[in-house]
């Protein structure tokens, strides 16, 4: 590889390719000229097409969401805490009122009118392009824990802060993960620290008192990163260490005064699984919801904690692994389990006692016929569990399920599907696989209408509905909107996952064709004016479909997209490439995987071919070189210069990280320069 400023040349299994941004990597100084000058031609040319947005919402954005914004009051200890946002600002703050039982749970509306309301947490003052993370209050109220993401990085700032007069009583801490734990008394802060390569490596405990740090784990597995959380109850610290496909475990009792961390046994290290701690028999006991390859879809198992904090006993089985149905992680309180299961793609919610075996096993029905899904986490003494009805096209519907009744029913207002619907398609591959596409329209439309199509289809991950009111502006303009739930996402299984990861990667991307090609032959899209849209992985999936078939798409939307998994699989310092390993492969070692990512990677394919309008959206921070993340705060647009259509690329001033791969991308894109992307599909 040649050093210094320009094209480097890059050899790899006989291969070479040459990049031209590569350079730019340890050039920050540089860096920060071009994105300088790329925000200052981003604004001159995106004015026109910035006017011609408004123009369709007809109301500034940010009023519009606020008006939408709904958010479930939390309680805990003696108080129910509520955020509100501030409308002017778009500043959030949490309020709290103090728990009476005679009371139900109260609304905005009702907490602002409340004389005894307070302010909990004012984050009003976090600086253009933070973004705040967990808030853990303290079981007296007195104390308030919080985290920020200053630059939108995802290294947090862990904030100590009194409720009463909202003052630091600690140093803020850097360099952490978003979660932030308070032991039982309030008299310590827990918190993950980040190593170089920004993975949560090690957890830490700082005393209120003395201020003493404690190192309580290290993690020197790189292929393992480290998430953290306190069960319902609040006495028990948990620890994963965790990769895609590899899992260790661990607990403490809060309230112990060297909270040692002990290594859960009995449950296989290959594989995926997911703890929470209940009561059996009177007893604390951890519930396990574990997935392996010859179980993929999950069993539930159970084994009591001995009084130190560990597993005792052997492990029990109380569900066990349904080839029909997925079961999600559980849900625990003191007497009631709560349990997801996904059969056909439709989640269900299930309550049972926490008994061996599991008994009082009831279905929670909803009176829509829609699929339930939990809203907020139940309280560990409560019997009241709160789920809602999510949609494309209306506002989250949320209901109260009572725990304890012997046939659980939730009661929600029906959707009004006057105006709009949803509908389940299906494409089918050349393999003969059926792809389920979820299509959104007006009632009201007729004959082909231009359509924006969404993919992600990795990591095993659930497209599942998303209300964002800026959708229905689209639909009321005559658009479509249709999902296309293609393999390597988790929709129908792991299954669904596995069989497009590794070699098997490129499913995903003729799968997104085969969906596009029914929805033609439907004569639900208009095979000139198609948008395809995704996001981070879901952005690489738009870059290999846009290089398999440029002329299908008349403007692409690319949303923080990882487009150079080539470069980024071979460089094991950055952030998440050793633990993305599981999903991509490793080119490093494995010479196939090396030809099959070089044969879709968007960066090494561009053609030379015509290209429709492109936008690619980046954010603020980034977590490595190679990958990024989006920002809170505003951002600027930037086109990129040279052969290609315009595309452009939203980065902030200040920030001094480009996604280069990107770069490599867009400057490689041939076609000539047209209108903006807003007037592609008109």
């Amino acid at each position: 590889m040649m050093n210094g400023a320009g094209p480097m040349a890059t050899i790899s299994h006989v291969r070479s390719w040459t990049d031209q941004w590569e350079w730019l990597r340890n050039s920050p100084d540089e860096l920060q000229r071009v994105l300088e000058d790329e925000a200052e031609c981003s604004e001159r040319v995106l004015a026109g097409p910035a006017r011609r947005a408004d123009a369709l919402v007809g109301v500034p954005v940010a009023d519009l969401f606020y008006e939408q914004a709904s958010q479930p009051a939390v309680r805990s200890g003696d108080f129910w805490y509520l955020m509100v946002l501030d409308g002017e600002a778009g500043s959030p703050s949490i309020m709290r009122v103090p728990h009476d039982s005679d009371e139900p749970e109260p609304t905005a509306t009702d907490l602002m009118s409340d004389p005894r309301a307070q302010v909990a947490l004012n984050v009003a003052e976090l600086a253009p392009g933070a973004s705040l993370g967990s808030v853990v209050f303290s079981s007296d109220g007195r104390i308030v824990c919080w985290t920020e993401d200053p630059d939108g990085s995802e290294s947090y700032r862990v904030h100590v802060t009194s409720v009463a007069g909202q003052k630091e009583l600690l140093d803020p801490i850097d360099g952490c993960s978003g979660s932030v734990v308070l032991d039982e008394k309030g008299s310590r802060v827990v918190w993950v620290g980040l190593d170089g390569t920004r993975r949560p490596a090690a957890v830490f405990a700082k005393s209120f008192s003395d201020g003493r740090v404690t190192v309580l784990h290290h993690e020197c597995d790189e292929r393992l990163r480290l998430r953290m959380k306190q069960c319902v109850s609040g006495d028990f610290l948990l620890l994963d260490a965790v990769s895609r496909t590899m899992v260790r475990h661990f607990i403490s009792r809060l309230g112990a005064a060297d909270l040692r961390l002990r290594q859960v046994a009995g449950l296989p290290f290959e594989g995926r699984s997911t703890l929470d701690v209940g009561e059996l028999d009177g007893r604390p006991a951890l519930f396990a919801t574990v997935a392996t390859d010859d179980q993929p879809n999950g069993r539930l198992l159970v084994r009591f904690i001995d009084r130190l904090g560990g597993a005792e006993g052997d492990w029990r089985c109380l569900i066990e692994h349904d080839e029909r149905s997925v079961l999600a992680p559980v849900l625990v309180t003191r007497r009631n389990l709560v349990i997801g299961r996904r059969r056909e793609g439709h989640q269900g919610i299930v309550i049972a006692k926490p008994t061996v075996p599991l008994t009082g096993i009831r279905s929670v029905r909803g009176a829509t016929g829609s699929e339930l899904s939990v809203t907020a986490l139940p309280d560990w003494d409560g019997s009241v569990l709160r789920v809602g009805v999510s949609s494309y096209v209306h506002r989250p519907l949320s209901g109260r399920v009572d725990l304890d009744e012997t046939e659980p029913r939730v009661e929600l207002a029906a959707l009004n599907e006057d105006v709009y619907e949803t509908k389940e398609l299906f494409g089918e591959t050349a393999d003969g696989v059926r792809i389920p596409i979820t299509l959104v329209g007006r009632r009201d439309r007729t004959g082909p209408a231009p359509c924006l199509l969404s993919v992600y289809g990795a990591y095993g991950v659930n497209q599942r509905p998303n209300y964002n009111p800026l959708l229905l502006k689209l639909l009321d303009a005559g658009m479509v909107f249709a999902v296309a739930h293609v393999r390597g996402g988790g929709e129908l299984g792991p299954r669904w996952h596995t069989v497009a990861t590794g070699l098997g990667k490129p499913l995903t991307f003729t799968d997104v064709l085969a969906c596009l090609d029914a929805l033609v032959a439907r004569r639900t899209a208009d095979p000139n004016r198609v948008a395809l849209i995704g996001g981070s992985a879901g952005g690489l999936a738009v870059g290999a479909v846009l290089n398999l078939a440029p002329e299908r798409f008349r403007a692409v939307v690319a949303d923080m997209p990882f487009v150079d998994p080539l470069t980024t699989m071979m460089h094991p310092d950055l952030p998440l490439t050793i633990s993305d390993r599981s999903e991509w492969g490793d080119p490093l070692a494995d010479p196939r995987i090396f030809e099959c990512i070089r044969g879709y990677s968007p960066c090494q394919n561009v053609r030379d071919a015509v290209y429709p309008r492109c936008l690619p959206r980046s954010g603020r921070g980034t977590r490595g070189f190679l990958r990024w993340r989006p920002s809170n705060g505003s951002v600027r647009c930037a086109p990129l210069r040279g052969a290609g259509p315009s595309y452009c690329v939203f980065v902030p001033a200040a920030n001094c990280m480009l996604h280069h791969s990107m770069r490599r991308f867009t400057t490689r894109l041939s076609s000539t320069h047209g209108s903006p992307i807003s007037s592609a599909l008109t």
